[in-house]
């Protein structure tokens, strides 16, 4: 059928930008509703006769036209209705069929009826399952799960993507409605006798734009026997005989006013509309951005459960690879791999350690701004062989902290500076979609660190700025600025004291390296330079057992490091550690024992690390060049 646009009342939604709740991934248009001519809906009655409806003008709300054709029977299980007439059954003993009206005859795939697409859905036939299943108009089942999982799940023809959207009470929803691609709404029954929450979900990049988001004065949303959409948020409802129309309005974030469409409804009967009759054109979506590529960056320290040290880095080749100590002590002996993968990577790579030991690894992509990485599959062992994909399409290098219980998150920025969180599920399980959780401004050069029961967030912002803000309890703080002049270069660094204070340290346009640290929450505001050091990198900081933060630098091409005379003290002067050229800046960590390190990479690709024994204090320190391998 054709599309088309209305021209008057409610039949043109056009919503400014500044009216639409700002995503911060595309650039802004303006938002108008397209349908069908006409919207098929399939009423599934109590006795198994399946019949076909049209609504005229689906913008508008006008009443279903009269009269309808009998196009089946037998229907008396679970319905749903997705894009382009495909219709779903569950048949032969919880197998998932797919069938197919073409607008005047069912489809005869091989000669049969449907295609049998999936096995074990045995958990929809159930009343209470029925309305928890909804496909859209890009063909994606949104499923609420007996377990209390919100999944997105896709078929292409061969096999299933499932993917956890969120989690919770297994009782907190009772219907899933999908209303376009990617958007749907799930109704709590527990609130105002019934509301509805939107959600908008962009499979690409995995990101969650939006989530639980309330529908205001959908309460009563209880009165709706079970709903359905044709897209392009515009939804039916069906309450007793009577069966609604509604259309979200962005620019109120509610429902418009409902009309009743038709009345004399047969209690019992399934519903569903195709759901791509209708489109909502210029909504915002997610763009993939330029992901620069950066060679010779640094390395990533992960204290695996061994007391072994594994260091992530990418190669001169773009390959992720680790160098793993060998030894316990013995920082000399390396072993070195690359994982093959035929996309190049880019950056300093994310890595953090699952709660049941097995290491987490990823870095982005210069072609095409996904974030890949690999699972350990045994811990202290061998890898898997299957990389896994997180999306993501952001701009900067990812960063991985695990929390108190062993949850690992994923940070990362994207093209306007806001920052996005994708945590797992819970320990060892799936990562749940990216979420936006700060507003745009950030740089690239960022950092975290976990405090407590916290995450702490330090990062360089457009303007030469250097803020911090918390993550807690689900959310991030506002961005404190860390005062003291805005012409601060490259990635800050930063420690949490055992007090849960921080102290960060920069490079600024002197080339000089700089610190604070923050006292009764509040950080002092002037910056006080550590030494006469001239760096040409970003410093790293590594806090050791007694409380003194260490610190390293690239000078010249040869690592610099100091470390504070007593704690809260000042620094000490700054030495070279090792006279062979660093290709990378260092990066820092405390090791098993309380002792800070530092490791860097040499020109010929070999992981150097430079350690202080906890039992010496600052008095012993040791550098060694890996030497089993090629980085």
């Amino acid at each position: 059928m054709r599309k088309h646009t209305a021209a008057t009342g409610l039949a043109v939604l056009v919503v400014s930008a500044a009216a639409v709740t700002p995503t911060g991934v595309a650039t802004a248009a303006d938002e108008v509703l397209r349908c069908d001519t006409a919207v098929s809906v399939f009423a599934a009655a109590p006795d198994g006769t399946l019949r076909l409806y049209q609504h005229d003008e689906p913008e508008l709300g006008e009443h279903l036209r009269a009269g309808s054709s009998m196009i089946g029977g037998g229907w008396t299980v679970p319905m749903a209705v997705g894009q382009d007439g495909y219709v779903y059954q569950v048949l032969d003993g919880g197998n998932l069929h797919r069938f197919r009206w073409t607008g005047s005859d069912w489809e005869r795939p091989g000669g049969g009826w449907s295609v049998r697409i999936a096995e074990d859905w045995d958990d929809w036939t159930s009343v209470v399952s029925r309305k928890r299943v909804a496909v859209d108009s890009n063909g994606n089942f949104f499923k609420f799960t007996a377990s209390g999982e919100l999944t997105w799940e896709r078929y292409d023809g061969t096999a299933w993507t499932r993917r956890v959207l969120e989690t919770g009470a297994a009782n907190r929803y009772d219907m899933v409605v999908a209303a376009g691609d990617g958007v749907f709404y799930v109704r709590d029954p527990h609130v105002l006798n019934g509301v509805f929450y939107r959600y908008e979900y962009h499979a690409a990049s995995q990101r969650l734009l939006k989530a639980r988001e309330l529908v205001a004065d959908s309460g009563d949303a209880n009165l709706l026997d079970s709903a359905f959409s044709a897209g392009g948020d515009v939804l039916y409802g069906v309450e007793g005989t009577w069966l609604w129309w509604y259309r979200y309005d962005p620019a109120t974030g509610g429902f418009a006013p409902r009309r009743l469409v038709d009345t004399g409804i047969t209690p019992g009967t399934q519903y569903g509309a195709t759901t791509d009759a209708c489109e909502l054109l210029g909504r915002a979506a997610p763009a993939r951005p330029v992901v620069p590529v950066r060679e010779n960056q640094p390395n990533t320290a992960v204290v695996t459960t061994d007391g072994l040290v594994d260091y992530f880095y990418v190669n001169a080749a773009g390959n992720l690879t680790s160098a793993k100590q060998r030894y316990a002590g013995d920082f000399s002996l390396l072993t070195y791999q690359s994982f093959d993968d035929t996309t190049p990577r880019t950056g300093v790579p994310g890595a953090g350690l699952r709660a049941d030991g097995r290491v987490e690894v990823l870095a982005n992509s210069p072609d095409d701004a996904v974030l890949r990485g690999k699972s350990q599959a045994v811990r202290n062992g061998v890898w898997g062989t299957e990389k896994t994909v997180h999306d993501g399409w952001l701009v900067g290098d990812p960063v991985v902290v695990a929390d108190s219980a062993g949850v690992l998150a994923v940070f990362g920025v994207d093209a306007q500076g806001a920052l996005w969180r994708r945590p797992q599920a819970a320990p060892n399980g799936a990562f749940l979609p990216w979420q936006r959780i700060g507003t745009p401004g950030a740089t690239a050069d960022f950092t975290a660190v976990r405090n407590g029961a916290a995450v702490d967030v330090v990062a360089r912002f457009a303007d030469g700025s250097v803020r911090v803000a918390r993550f807690a309890d689900g959310s991030l703080g506002a961005w404190r600025v860390i005062g003291g002049g805005s012409d601060v270069v490259g990635r800050p660094a930063v420690v949490a004291h055992g007090d849960g204070t921080l102290q960060v340290a920069v490079r600024r346009a002197d080339g000089g390296v700089h610190t604070q640290r923050e006292a009764a929450g509040a950080f002092p505001g002037t910056w006080q330079r550590v030494g006469d050091a001239v760096a040409d990198g970003s410093p790293a900081l590594a806090l050791g057992a007694d409380g003194m933060v260490h610190a390293a630098v690239r000078v010249d091409d040869l690592v610099w490091r100091t470390s504070q005379l007593a704690p809260a003290g000042p620094f000490g002067p700054w030495t070279a550690v090792l006279f062979d050229d660093t290709a990378t800046d260092p990066n820092g960590y405390t090791l098993p024992g309380g002792g800070p390190a530092f490791a860097w990479r040499t020109p010929a690709g070999l992981v150097a690390t430079l350690y202080t024994a906890p039992a010496t204090s600052r008095s012993a320190t040791t550098a060694f060049t890996g030497a089993v391998g090629v980085g």
